[in-house]
């Protein structure tokens, strides 16, 4: 998807070499700035390595349109220098320096990418051939990857909705019995239901294996995976630490929402266009209620604070 009527990137062109250091320039709609929060002259500039994963993501200013020419075709220019340092040149030596420029506005369906090469970072005699075909072919792939994610989801649901109603079928079979216990609190039901269905299965193992390209894409190499419900990742980064916070993480649906650690309250989102509700919130925070899947939380902190 190197082509878009909203944005037209100057420099670098696809598949052009560029330093560690490089100019990002171009134009781009005012429609792309336009939001249901108002104007917002900024563009979401995200690196993705060559499986298609991002590995370093910000934004960055657009000035407003200032002559004649760029008021009249309601575009905004921008130039801005972009430097990779000592931080990310790992993640682009794995792409043996193939990587790709994501750039999104602030509506659904607003993305480019264009696909570069970090000079310094190509192999001497070149990249092999299966990383030059990765490096093509990552917008399909995404778009792909974030189709499987949602069957995946909707996989697990299902099992999940069949496991509950097996369980709550067995409490009334033992209830009728006269060996069972009534449970009136529909939260501590569903933490029992949790506690006994943590453990992975062959079902659940099974489901994960037929998404394992898509759930491989979701990583991120950066980040400490700690658990996953309905299509979301729990995800702590290694500076999600002022104040302690985690991520929770939707790749279908574009979600990236912050939870605070311990309290596991919804904080805020890094996109507001995407959110949560308050259903899912909800089950997220019954979720961590299992002390098992707290200490993959605590667990993922400790991890994230000694490997930084």
């Amino acid at each position: 998807m190197f082509k878009s009527r909203g944005i037209k990137l100057i420099y670098p062109k696809p598949y052009e070499k560029v330093g560690l250091s490089f100019v990002l320039s171009g134009w781009v709609s005012k429609s792309w700035l336009e939001s249901r929060f108002g104007a917002n002259y900024q563009i979401n500039l995200h690196f993705l390595n060559a499986r298609g994963s991002t590995f370093l993501g910000a934004s960055f200013p657009v000035r407003p349109p200032n002559s004649l020419v760029h008021r009249l075709l309601g575009r905004a220019p921008f130039y801005q220098i972009i430097g990779l340092d000592e931080s990310n040149v790992h993640f682009t030596k794995e792409s043996q320096g193939r990587i790709a420029i994501k750039l999104s506005g602030q509506n659904n369906g607003q993305e480019i990418y264009i696909p570069i090469i970090v000079e310094e970072l190509e192999p001497k005699d070149g990249a092999d051939s299966r990383i030059i075909e990765m490096h093509k072919t990552i917008p399909q792939r995404i778009s792909q990857y974030k189709i499987d994610l949602e069957k995946w989801g909707a996989e697990l649901e299902d099992l999940r909705k069949k496991r509950e109603n097996f369980f709550q079928q067995s409490l009334a079979e033992d209830k009728s019995t006269g060996g069972g216990i009534e449970i009136q609190d529909r939260r501590l039901l569903v933490d029992i239901y949790n506690i006994f269905g943590s453990s992975e299965d062959v079902e659940k193992s099974a489901i994960n294996n037929k998404y394992k390209e898509a759930l491989e894409w979701t990583g991120p190499w950066a980040g400490e995976r700690i658990g996953s419900l309905n299509g979301f990742q729990f995800i702590v980064y290694g500076d999600d630490h002022d104040p302690k916070h985690f991520h929770i993480i939707h790749r279908g649906r574009g979600v990236n929402a912050r939870f605070s650690y311990p309290q596991i309250q919804l904080v805020d989102y890094k996109n507001f266009r995407n959110t949560i509700s308050s259903k899912e919130v909800n089950d997220i925070c019954n979720y961590f209620q299992n002390p098992e899947n707290f200490k993959k939380l605590e667990y993922g902190f400790q991890k994230q604070a000694t490997s930084s």
